[in-house]
């Protein structure tokens, strides 16, 4: 007698000038960049950004006052927003009164531990200008190299930033503070190996993050993901810890970590209303993961499917299959007037075939900057042959 209940199982693997140098009384010491949580701080936000000064307005006696209270703020600052009040103050001093180098050198230590350099180096010219013979004019020259360098791996570093796609289509955003990077998924594609028949309903968007630390070009942080369904079960939330590597030069983060398996059970009467039957671990395998990106700001300018599943039957195949389609191509738009249509193939991008390509692969190919040029070879259901296809990138359009 057949058994009226169906049991599915499901294994998961699933960021002026003076004549000589003033008597230099009130200077504070030097320290590196405060590395605390960023508070509500008047006019400063972001590392690198330039900010705007207030107008400044009154005497010698006012400047002064202004100097003052910024070495104050400067000598107890234990967080940005005291360092931001610092920078007005300075500002302030400096704004009335250019020539006094004492508040020049002390903004550039303020900007400096505030992670400002660009403003930081601006701040020691304008010191060693009004000041060029004072006794540690080389060692302000000396600083300003330093801080260049800084700025310039601040500016790589800001440079990753975007969107990022793995090899198994899953998309992250990557955001940088410092030496400190997250990567938040925007959409999250668990590894799952199916029993024969069952076909796992899975939550489309599932919290998976990395907190990870950069040191030269290795990563060390956390992972985890928090609690999923698959087929009516909960699946615990996951974490470990990460190691690995960023890339650059081919646009990679390689991260390796472990993830637990899960296998659930699921129990229907006659394959309706299923109910979860179970969850157990499986193993704890250590995965490597590698990231692609950052995406760039130009593409085709029309959604293309394919990179977290496949729509080719009666259910999703989920994750990378090594397919790409287009989605809605609108007449007059740049890729219809280069020649696309809904429900085009992409067969190569740029010479390399897109079944030879990771999602994240074939991600960061398809993108580039706004005007640069893409050629495309691509399929039309009821052709007998391909079609090669060329056009500039537009701005892309967020999928």
């Amino acid at each position: 007698m057949r058994n009226p209940y169906i049991f599915g199982f499901v294994a998961i693997f699933f960021t002026g000038c003076a004549s000589a140098p003033p008597t230099l009384t009130s200077v504070a010491p030097e320290t590196t960049a405060l590395n605390v949580p960023s508070e509500s701080a008047p006019a400063i936000e972001k590392p690198g950004q330039t900010v705007a000064r207030p107008k400044p307005t009154g005497t010698e006696a006012d400047a002064r006052r202004h100097f003052l209270r910024g070495m104050a703020a400067l000598e107890t600052a234990k967080t940005k927003a005291d360092l931001a009040l610092a920078i007005e103050e300075f500002n302030l001093a400096t704004g009335i009164s250019p020539k006094m180098a004492e508040a020049w050198l002390n903004l550039g230590k303020a900007q400096v531990q505030h992670g400002l350099y660009a403003d930081a180096m601006e701040s020691y010219r304008q010191y060693l200008k009004v000041a060029p013979d004072a006794p540690d004019a080389q060692t302000m020259q000396d600083e300003i190299v330093k801080l260049e360098f800084r700025q310039e791996r601040l500016e790589k570093s800001q440079g990753r930033e975007g969107e990022w796609m793995d090899n198994d289509g899953s998309r992250y955003y990557l955001t940088v503070s410092g030496n400190r990077l997250t990567l938040k998924a925007l959409e999250y594609v668990p590894k799952i190996d199916a029993a024969p028949g069952s076909d796992p309903i899975l939550d489309e968007s599932v919290p998976v993050e990395y907190q990870l630390f950069l040191q030269g070009d290795q990563l060390s942080g956390k992972w985890s993901r928090a609690e999923l369904t698959v087929n009516t079960c909960p699946v615990p939330k996951d974490e470990a810890d990460v190691t690995g590597e960023i890339i650059d030069s081919e646009g990679k983060m390689i991260l390796r970590h472990e993830r637990t398996r899960f296998r659930t059970a699921t129990v229907s009467f006659l394959g309706l209303n299923p109910s979860c039957e179970s969850v157990e671990k499986s193993g704890r395998p250590v995965e490597t993961v590698s990231i692609h990106g950052p995406v760039k700001k130009g593409g085709l300018g029309v959604a293309v499917a394919g990179f977290s599943r496949w729509d080719g039957g009666i259910f999703p195949d989920i994750g990378w299959r090594g397919r790409l389609k287009l989605g809605p191509v609108p007449p007059g738009c740049p890729a219809y007037e280069a020649g696309l249509r809904a429900g085009d193939e992409i067969m190569v991008i740029d010479g390399a075939a897109v079944k030879s390509l990771s999602a994240g692969q074939a991600r960061l190919l398809l993108s580039g900057e706004i005007g640069t040029p893409v050629t495309l070879e691509i399929w039309r259901r009821g052709s007998k042959n391909t079609t090669i296809i060329k056009m500039n990138r537009v701005e892309e359009i967020k999928q």
